[in-house]
């Protein structure tokens, strides 16, 4: 685990910004993984009704510009534990994030748009100020995990 936030500390550093963005973006599911849950590490907040958000880590990183300015932008690993099936649960706008969906399979509508399958394993992006609707679709399914990788400048 640590060595993927030095590396994307190190690239960072030279100002390789999307390598850095797009490392931390591979060594993510590394990290949910990695992540041992000591007593008060993870925070757990309801979302929405019938969503439960879990923050598995969080860290402040700066991230070079050009010019050699560095603006602080705080990222989150975490994960949405969604029950209820065929209740359409809404999302609250939550910043720039990628999701991926653990288990079973969902069917998305982010901001309006046109409702989307998603299978276990699918990634997709929401960015802020979007809203976005799930609905538990899978045969015998009532829950569904959605790990999410936030990104918000600060």
């Amino acid at each position: 685990m640590s060595r993927c936030i030095r590396r994307v500390r190190l690239l960072a550093a030279f100002g390789l910004t999307r390598r850095a963005l797009l490392t931390a973006l591979v060594c993510a599911p590394a990290l949910a993984d990695a992540q041992t849950a000591a007593p008060g590490a993870s925070s757990q907040r309801m979302l929405a009704p019938h969503a439960t958000a879990t923050v598995r880590h969080s860290e402040t990183l700066d991230v070079p510009q050009a010019g050699g300015a560095s603006i602080p932008v705080q990222v989150e690993l975490g994960s949405w534990h969604l029950t209820g099936k065929k209740a359409e649960i809404q999302i609250p706008p939550q910043g720039d994030y990628i999701a991926e969906l653990r288990n079973g399979e969902v069917q998305t509508v982010v901001d309006g748009g046109a409702p989307t399958v998603r299978h276990s394993g699918d990634l997709w992006t929401v960015k802020s100020g979007q809203t976005m609707t799930v609905t538990i679709t899978g045969l015998r399914q009532n829950s569904a995990l959605i790990r999410i990788f936030t990104i918000k400048p600060q």
